[in-house]
């Protein structure tokens, strides 16, 4: 703080203390566009934070439910512990854009709600908005965790219980993180100038002391700021690196099926922490501009104040983490044709039969079962049709020499051809299947 430059431009500082000055400053410096974003503020919290937001949040409820459900099929084709961490990403998305309704949105449009309902949600939304978020962030942090672990170290034998070795102490760090936010406000009755006794919020004064809220601020900036930006941009390079080196060896040729869908599920996760990253940027740059103003001019309560550009830079943080909570469908449905098609099955109301792809390889196996094996030529085994042909024309010769009188020659070279054939016919029918 220089002091001197200050007392320059304004002389009644002149032996004034930091946070006397400070005091002053905030009420005294302010420009033309800071006049200008206090004047727009009220707009931009009824369009902003009433309209759109509540547009957002409602497309994000919509889109978690159908996640859940899509997420919870059996045709899904995905790891039960990596669907079981998608499901738990949905249901904390769908908390928080309820709790986004309700704790922005609504009190800008309906004055109503703001009056009597409002001061009355409050205590308690603030506590469960924060553990969704909380919840949200750090199960976007273990996506990426289980597809490092899965696409990095693809041979590493670990028992996730489904997933709940992570989802368990996410929860429980999600509620003991926040737990205290449960407490920070209470509802207060207080008469109005009509006489009128009305709800109203108020700050719980035995906790939220400036220690308290110099505290709160530093924390939350490295552990809902820098911690989960700085991890989930390693653990993506990682997986980038990893997918980048399979592809440029042919691994997704080599190891088939299985290793096509990690690559799918590899995009997807990218997908989640690109949109992650450019929706929390605005709320990691409030929390980090926090943290600094309030190591550099503590103990004054000045540094815990916000400006208009701070304030508008929060109603535009609102809309980015919520468009972050509702945008995780698309993604799915842009990255993942699995995803597309149950979500496909539940929207038409038709059920893929599972038999369907296997029915050519059923009839076969029946074809094969029906025909004496022993009847099949090794020259003949080229095609299925060829087969099945031979199949048929051999039963033919088996059924005319069961007549015939020199049966015994017969069945002794019949039974060398089924020794030579057996094998190899096991092997093409696994390989179908």
């Amino acid at each position: 703080m220089e002091e001197l430059n200050y007392t320059f431009l304004y002389p009644e500082l002149v032996g004034k203390n930091k946070c006397e000055i400070l005091e002053f400053l905030k009420d005294n410096k302010s420009t033309e566009f800071d006049n200008w974003l206090e004047d727009l503020e009220p707009d931009l919290n009824y369009y902003i934070e009433g309209i759109a937001l509540l547009i957002i949040c409602t497309f994000g409820i919509i889109g978690n439910i159908i996640s859940i459900l899509v997420l919870t099929s059996q045709d899904i084709d995905l790891k039960p512990s990596f669907a079981n961490i998608l499901i738990c990403l949905a249901v904390f998305d769908l908390i928080f854009s309820v709790c986004e309704i309700l704790m922005y949105s609504l009190q800008h449009l309906s004055p109503f709600y703001k009056t009597y309902f409002f001061p009355h949600l409050v205590p308690m939304l603030l506590g469960i908005i924060h553990v969704a978020l909380t919840g949200s962030v750090y199960t976007t942090i273990a996506v990426a965790v289980e597809r490092c672990v899965t696409v990095c170290a693809p041979f590493t034998s670990i028992k996730m219980y489904r997933g709940a070795l992570y989802i368990v102490p996410i929860v429980l760090f999600s509620f003991l993180y926040n737990i205290n936010k449960f407490y920070e406000t209470k509802t207060v009755y207080k008469v109005n100038t009509d006489n009128e006794t009305l709800p109203a919020i108020k700050s719980n004064p035995d906790l939220v002391t400036l220690s308290y809220v110099a505290t709160t601020r530093i924390t939350n900036c490295i552990v809902m700021g820098l911690i989960p930006m700085v991890v989930l941009m390693l653990l993506n390079y990682l997986i980038y690196k990893a997918v980048s080196q399979a592809h440029a060896h042919h691994n997704s040729i080599t190891q088939g099926n299985a290793h096509r869908r990690d690559s799918t599920m590899a995009a997807l996760l990218m997908g989640i922490v690109f949109v992650f990253m450019i929706c929390h940027s605005i709320k990691t740059a409030l929390n980090i501009f926090e943290a600094s103003k309030v190591m550099e001019l503590w103990p004054c309560s000045s540094s815990l104040a916000w400006g208009p550009k701070q304030e508008v830079l929060s109603i535009l943080s609102h809309i980015l983490i919520g468009l972050n909570s509702s945008m995780n469908i698309l993604i799915y449905v842009f990255k993942d044709f699995k995803f597309r098609q149950v979500l496909a099955q539940y929207i038409c109301g038709k059920k893929e039969n599972k038999n369907h792809a296997t029915r050519r390889g059923a009839s076969i196996t029946a074809n094969t079962t029906r025909a004496p094996i022993s009847s099949f030529p090794l020259t003949n085994l080229t095609t299925i049709g060829d087969m099945v042909d031979t199949a048929s024309s051999n039963q033919t010769a088996d059924n005319r020499a069961s007549s015939n009188q020199t049966a015994d020659n017969t069945a002794s070279s019949n039974q060398t051809a089924e020794n030579t054939v057996l094998q190899p016919l096991a092997t093409y029918t696994d390989t179908h299947l």
